[in-house]
């Protein structure tokens, strides 16, 4: 038996060994990285899009009128929904018959810093076709801001039961 063959071959099997696992680390390495840049571009571009959505609110606050792109068109399609709902129901005529028209109406905002909430409210003009005497249905919307690990930004459309 020639140990210093023996003691060859076992050393080229622990370098053939070392380079399988230098071969699986840089392997997962690359893995890794390629995971950890999509996960961070696909925070950038959340994040990115919350704070497009910000500042369009913050431009139908200041302008009293609804920016465009401020909101979903499949909420603004609700909105639109919910007051011909409430006109009928009162048989009054709205002015808003489409997506495009609640950017012509008025806003006004109520802020709540200390828990992230912004009140969108519009001021949808109601007619009745006898009387032609403007009654306004203030539809409040509430945003919910966070800005934490998980960028969001929520709707919700608080159904008020009240014409003023």
């Amino acid at each position: 038996m020639d140990v210093f063959n023996l003691h060859e071959q076992h050393l080229k099997a622990i370098d053939k060994k070392l380079d399988d696992i230098l071969d699986k680390l840089s392997t997962l390495r690359s893995i890794t990285k390629a995971h950890f840049d999509k996960m961070t571009d696909f925070m950038e571009q959340k994040f990115s899009t919350a704070v497009m959505i910000s500042e369009r609110l913050t431009h139908t606050a200041y302008n009293n009128r609804l920016s465009p792109g401020a909101l979903h068109h499949d909420i603004l399609l609700e909105i639109v929904r919910y007051v011909s709902k409430i006109a009928n129901n009162f048989e009054m005529l709205s002015f808003v018959c489409d997506p495009t028209g609640l950017c012509l109406i008025e806003t006004s905002y109520i802020c709540q810093p200390e828990d992230n909430t912004f009140f969108l409210v519009l001021h949808i003009l109601l007619v009745s076709p006898h009387n032609l005497m403007p009654l306004y249905e203030f539809i409040l919307l509430v945003i919910h801001f966070n800005f934490s690990h998980n960028v969001s930004i929520t709707l919700e459309i608080r159904i008020n039961k009240h014409i003023a």
